[in-house]
């Protein structure tokens, strides 16, 4: 376990592993995360050796870019805020780094394959659901605990009618 909001190690290893996919497919991409609270502009401003035929995928506690290299750089396969809006807002709006980045990963080779960039086959991610996350929405048990109630009741009150 990690604390919130922090990468856990497992994730980043197997997010950079799904990543070979888009090197093996010639778009090699590199992960840059930060913990600190810094937007991903100024953490690109930090680095001082980004190599141009790298796609990065940046992501911080707040904020997310991606900075295409190489082929994709004069021809994207899909907008950036398409992978960004979609994929890893909601989550990094609830504080979840750890989806955040496996979210990532998983629209941004998506969107290569969309492209015709990458197969199917090799940009599965599959430690991810099949589906975009929804809107959020906070988990209450009040219905459960009171179904759960009314079920002992209505036992109990069997229970003491066979006695008779």
């Amino acid at each position: 376990c990690t604390e919130d909001g922090k990468l856990r190690p497992s994730t980043e290893e197997s997010s950079r592993a799904q990543l070979e996919a888009a090197a093996s497919s010639g778009f090699p991409t590199e992960i840059m995360a930060e913990d600190e609270v810094v937007d991903a502009e100024e953490l690109l401003a930090q680095q001082t050796n980004l190599d141009p035929e790298i796609t990065y995928l940046v992501l911080t506690r707040t904020d997310a870019q991606i900075v295409w290299g190489g082929a994709l750089r004069d021809e994207p396969p899909i907008p950036e805020e398409a992978v960004l809006g979609p994929w890893v807002a909601p989550y990094l709006k609830l504080g979840d780094r750890d989806e955040a980045l496996k979210a990532f990963v998983f629209g941004y080779l998506g969107a290569l394959h969309s492209a015709g960039r990458i197969e199917w086959d090799c940009a599965i991610v599959p430690f991810l659901p099949a589906e975009k996350p929804g809107p959020i929405v906070q988990n209450t048990y009040a219905w459960g605990i009171l179904l759960t109630l009314l079920i002992m009741l209505a036992v109990f009150r069997s229970a003491a009618g066979c006695g008779k």
